[in-house]
């Protein structure tokens, strides 16, 4: 995920952005109220080094560990292999990057990431930890926990379908 995601440089750099967004393919539930909050929070050049909506869920897949000041240090993957807790903190694949975050420490953290001890893959989410330890990584509240669920097999599309399709999409 990692290299696909700096793939992008030569065009984002094109386009002089003042905040450069991330999101996965996969997840197609998230509420226009989360984008227009992250919009709103990414609106000045000057935004946190990154900033992303989260979700607290039962059996996460992903769970972000904080310490007691709330900074994040460390990301838990359950395809990893990583002993999950039942109820977790998680992305939900929506991440906005300041400029700087994006074309230059990223750029550095690619060149020190070692890949996933499970997948193999040089991945995007610990470079969360590793940001937050000297730059500031600014997360709220999602609207709906289901923002977060990705649609990888038949169930889980039916499970977002129902979301999509229901009273409060």
């Amino acid at each position: 995920m990692l290299d696909a995601i700096l793939l992008g440089d030569p065009v984002a750099r094109r386009a002089d952005p003042s905040s450069v967004w991330i999101t996965w393919c996969d997840q197609i539930a998230v509420h226009s109220r989360t984008i227009a909050r992250l919009g709103e929070r990414t609106a000045s050049a000057s935004h946190d080094a990154m900033v992303m909506p989260t979700v607290v869920q039962s059996r996460p897949y992903i769970h972000l560990e904080r310490d007691s000041s709330g900074r994040i240090i460390r990301v838990l993957h359950r395809r990893e292999g990583d002993v999950m807790p039942e109820t977790g903190e998680s992305d939900m694949g929506l991440f906005a990057l300041s400029p700087a975050t994006y074309f230059d420490r990223l750029p550095a953290y690619a060149q020190e990431v070692e890949v996933g001890r499970g997948t193999g893959e040089r991945n995007f989410l610990p470079f969360i930890p590793w940001l937050a330890r000297t730059e500031t990584v600014t997360t709220f509240s999602a609207e709906d926990s289901m923002e977060a669920v990705g649609i990888n097999t038949p169930q889980e599309r039916e499970t977002v379908e129902r979301y999509l399709l229901g009273p409060n999409p």
